[in-house]
């Protein structure tokens, strides 16, 4: 996964649309080429989805010399739609010729040594990246440089790691927004992560006032009140 053009393969070979309606039913969207959504900062409204094309994804591989490859997927289940996704993704990628040895861990501490990389880690793992509350993407881009804040690194970017640095020391909040912008486009070249959904929360109440929603899909109980 060393080269790119393995790592571009595999997000050409996902039909995204699916996992928004087999595996989400409708309450997710597209992430555009880059792991935040739109109301986070440092969200760069000119990246797009990497299509899907097959037909690319075979050519890249091809080009990189890597027709047929196998690759081990550590998936660490923490809900349904975790396990259907990692399935949907298995099955995507062997159409393209990449064999996923699909590997289910239970336990967190195994998952999280493996995450770090005190234990052996797969070439693809399942991980949460999150960027509320604060809804400011440094804090998910920090795991992509070069010097990660913990284990061994995902990617290795001199750019990408330029702006990173230089938008945690940028105290203008315009400028800031370029740096983690430039970041974004080149996460999205250089892809660390398979770019799939932003799922969406859904709430429901009945006789509450105060259920307004919210950037970050968290409900606020102590605004809520009864009608």
């Amino acid at each position: 996964l060393r080269d790119r053009r393995v790592r571009q393969a595999l997000n050409y070979a996902l039909d995204k649309e699916r996992f928004v309606h087999e595996v989400y039913r409708g309450f997710a969207t597209l992430e555009r080429g880059q792991p935040i959504g739109p109301s986070t900062v440092g969200f760069h409204s000119s990246l797009e989805p990497y299509p899907y094309d097959p037909a690319q994804a075979k050519a890249l591989l091809s080009a990189a010399g890597s027709p047929r490859l196998t690759l081990r997927f550590d998936v660490f289940v923490t809900s349904p739609e975790v396990r259907e996704s990692a399935f949907l993704i298995q099955s995507q990628l062997a159409e393209v010729g990449v064999t996923l040895d699909l590997q289910v861990v239970t336990e967190s501490t195994s998952y999280l040594d493996r995450l770090a990389g005190r234990l052996p880690r797969a070439e693809l793992t399942t991980a949460t990246l999150l960027s509320v509350p604060l809804l400011d993407a440094e804090p998910v881009l920090q795991w992509f440089r070069s010097t990660p804040p913990a284990g061994a690194p995902w990617l290795e970017n001199p750019r990408f790691d330029a702006a990173v640095a230089a938008a945690s020391t940028t105290l203008d909040p315009a400028a800031r927004q370029v740096l983690l912008q430039q970041a974004m486009a080149e996460l999205r070249a250089d892809p660390a992560v398979l770019f799939l959904v932003q799922p969406q929360r859904v709430w429901a109440a009945r006789g509450l006032t105060g259920v307004e929603p919210r950037p970050d899909n968290e409900p606020r109980p102590e605004i809520l009140r009864r009608r």
